[in-house]
């Protein structure tokens, strides 16, 4: 006769852009709004600074007064430093986001919310590197079904551009004294996240991460048969 019994499936959601923001200025604060939507949500905010001999750094972020977790920070030498942070389940809706720096410098600070993102564990290892030419790159572990974001701090002279690599969709690229840039790619096992300058070399730094896909479990009855003899 049949048996019903109840089972758990275990299903791979898809992580989905939502909203992208990005703002510049001199001081030792930034805001600008960024409004978020949907479920299984990360705010992602990366900081590019022009450290001009210093060592700046961002001392906190908050989106809707509540602060952000440091996902991971580079600098090169005393020139360029790029930072990414993160927010799990931010407020839906528009709400500030606030970066305030250790000493007053030019930056650029890019905001990037998804859906579909594991809520325990959003993140993967966050990957950096440093150098000095027209072409920042960074190479982030990852794995299909995740998406992989950058956050990249340039030097720049007047009437530069900067083109994301093949593969990548821009979500931020501001030219504010330093050029500060973010994008997302699909996750593989290694992704690289790469942009393009033109005129002349620059030094630069550049991290990112890959973002963990999260996983929606349903219940339901599954139906045996079983062959009673006798």
């Amino acid at each position: 006769k049949p048996r019903d019994r109840l089972r758990r499936f275990r299903t791979l959601m898809a992580i989905a852009f939502d909203a992208a923001s990005s703002a510049s200025g001199t001081g030792t604060s930034l805001t600008w709004s960024h409004t978020c939507t949907g479920s299984d949500r990360i705010l992602m905010v990366g900081v590019a600074i022009n450290m001009a001999g210093d060592t700046p750094s961002v001392t906190g972020i908050t989106y809707n007064s509540v602060a952000l977790t440091l996902v991971g920070a580079v600098s090169n030498g005393t020139t360029r430093r790029s930072e990414l942070w993160q927010l799990v389940n931010p407020a839906t809706g528009a709400n500030n986001i606030v970066v305030t720096l250790s000493q007053s410098k030019a930056m650029v600070g890019g905001g990037v919310s998804l859906t579909g993102v594991d809520q325990t564990t959003p993140v993967g290892t966050f990957a950096s590197a440093t150098g000095n030419s027209t072409t920042p790159s960074v190479n982030v572990s990852s794995v299909a079904d995740e998406l992989v974001i950058d956050s990249a701090a340039s030097g720049d002279d007047a009437g530069d551009t900067m083109t994301a690599g093949a593969g990548q969709t821009q979500r931020w690229n501001v030219q504010g004294s330093p050029f500060g840039m973010g994008s997302t790619e699909a996750g593989a096992a290694t992704v690289t996240m790469s942009w393009t300058k033109t005129g002349a070399s620059k030094t630069w730094a550049t991290g990112g991460v890959s973002l963990k896909v999260a996983v929606a479990v349903t219940a339901g009855l599954v139906r045996s048969w079983g062959l009673i003899i006798g």
